[in-house]
Order: structure tokens, then sequence, then C-alpha cells
């Protein structure tokens, strides 16, 4: 486990965590902005279960703490002196405010780790991950296919509740 919110708690995948990210990946609709998609369970497996360095591109499990489902995942990719952030959650878990508060507190994880700028590109048409960075601070960087949101460290308020970090 890497960090826990309220609600929710950060962890590597799991074998038995593939036919809930099959389920949520391979919907094209819901998936529409994601490139990482419509795969079979085999891709799915090497490419969730082979532990990556954030160097290489890593994702993440998000795991509800009550019941231990998963309700989603997120990518971290460190890439010289900042981190690319990637995230999806489960369509029936969705406009329950988990994205938030799961990528609110990976912000301040990696900031609390000595990061100084995370960034994420997000489809123009994508209007709730743009609102989700928007609220977290982000700052449109530039616009081409893909809109480019950078937060850094100086500008990003320090949560209230901090988050419980595994020792």
């Amino acid at each position: 486990m890497y960090f826990c919110t309220p609600r929710c708690f950060i962890r590597d995948f799991r074998i038995e965590d593939i036919p809930t990210v099959m389920t949520y990946r391979n919907d094209l609709e819901w998936m529409k902005y994601q490139g990482f998609k419509n795969m079979e369970k085999a891709a799915y497996i090497k490419e969730l279960l082979h532990t990556k360095s954030f160097s290489e591109g890593k994702n993440l499990a998000v795991v509800h703490t009550l019941d231990e489902r998963l309700i989603g995942d997120i990518y971290l990719k460190n890439e010289a002196d900042f981190f690319w952030i990637g995230y999806t959650i489960h369509p029936h878990e969705s406009q329950k405010g988990y994205g938030s508060e799961v990528i609110q507190a990976t912000i301040q994880w990696l900031f609390d780790q000595g990061v100084q700028s995370v960034k994420a590109e997000v489809a123009p048409g994508n209007l709730a991950s743009i609102k989700l960075l928007e609220k977290l601070n982000f700052s449109l960087v530039k616009t081409e296919e893909d809109a480019l949101y950078q937060l850094h460290r100086l500008d990003y308020p320090q949560q209230k509740n901090r988050i419980k970090q595994e020792q």
C-alpha cells in the first residue's frame, strides 16, 4: 500500500483485480478519452501485474476501504523533474467524489516525496477531468490535440486532513 484517503487506499494491482479492470477499461463509451483500453486479459495482466518503476510508468489500484473492491486506477510516471498523472474511476463509482479525493491525496503524496510539479494531459472534450484538475489548482499550460495541465508544488494548498502513509 502506498497511502490511504478517508474512503480508499492505493496499492499495487493484484490478479483478482483484472476482471474489474476489464469491465471498466473495455467500456468504450466510458473510456473514450483514454488510450489504455479495450485489451485482452493477458495484456492487462502484463501491464498491471508486472511491477514497474515510476520512471517506466506505473499503474496503481484505487480500492474502497470498507469492502476492498477496486473502484479505479491511477497512472504515475516520473519524467525529469515532474510526474505525469492519469486516473480512471469505475463508471459505477463516478460522481461520488472519489476522483477528487484520490487525486488530491496522490498529489499530496507526490509533493511529500519531494516532487516539484505534476502534469496531466486531457482531451479537450473531457470536461469532468478538466473540471477536476482546475478544482485542484492545475493551470492550463498549452492546448494542441490534448490540453496540458500542470500543478507546481508552491501553487498547491496543503490538505487539511493529511493522508495516511505506509511506514
